[in-house]
């Protein structure tokens, strides 16, 4: 019994370019929509909502140590605020991961990636501020900046859709710069506004994904 290979498809002698960006472009939409899939599966429209929230409650207590309290020194409060945030953030995502069995992503794992990248970058501006010798996260707008830089790379390497949210953060930063004494608040209204309406999209089409 004879097996038989199949073989790739051909390139048009006349149009190679042309056809290699159709390709391309239907491997990438397929590989996008295994991602959706799998962040449907995993309910991410949870962690979106449980993120944005958990972050806003954390930008509200250092809004209250620094205008209220006016704790500028010492500052480890802040690192063990910010270093317990990140571990709930983690546990939180890790917790409602761990409840579905759906094959990972080939390209959920460059999300991560660019996740891990996003906070390294973030703490890296906290050390500027503290090795310069500023006040209490006065290089703020940056992380709002980075922020947008963030969604801005989603929006390249995956859809533009991410777009909308880069301008939110970008503006976000802008309004810290301007209004420095609200400057945790506005960061974390600027980021949970962007995370809840992830949360509600993404929500809103878990059904049609997962058909």
């Amino acid at each position: 019994m004879q097996i038989q290979q199949r073989s790739s498809p051909q390139l048009s002698i006349f149009h190679p370019e042309t056809e290699l960006k159709n390709r391309y472009q239907a491997l990438h939409q397929e590989l996008l929509d295994h991602l959706e899939r799998g962040m449907a599966a995993e309910n991410y429209w949870l962690i979106f909502l449980l993120l944005g929230w958990e972050l806003m409650l954390t930008c509200a207590i250092s809004h209250y140590l620094v205008e209220v309290v006016k704790l500028q020194s010492p500052r480890w409060p802040y690192l063990v605020l910010w270093s317990v945030q990140l571990l709930v953030s983690l546990a939180t995502m890790r917790a409602i991961e761990a409840r579905s069995k759906a094959e990972e992503s080939c390209y959920g794992a460059l999300v991560s990636r660019l996740g891990a990248i996003f906070i390294i970058l973030c703490w890296n501006v906290v050390g500027l501020n503290v090795l310069l010798g500023c006040q209490v996260f006065t290089l703020l707008p940056v992380l709002a900046t980075l922020s947008s830089f963030f969604f801005l790379t989603l929006a390249a390497v995956f859809t533009p859709k991410f777009i909308a949210a880069a301008l939110m953060l970008f503006a976000t930063g802008t309004a810290i710069a301007l209004y420095p004494h609200y400057g945790f608040l506005l960061y974390g209204t600027g980021w949970l506004i962007v995370l809840e309406t992830m949360a509600v999209l993404f929500r809103r089409r878990q059904k049609h994904w997962l058909k």
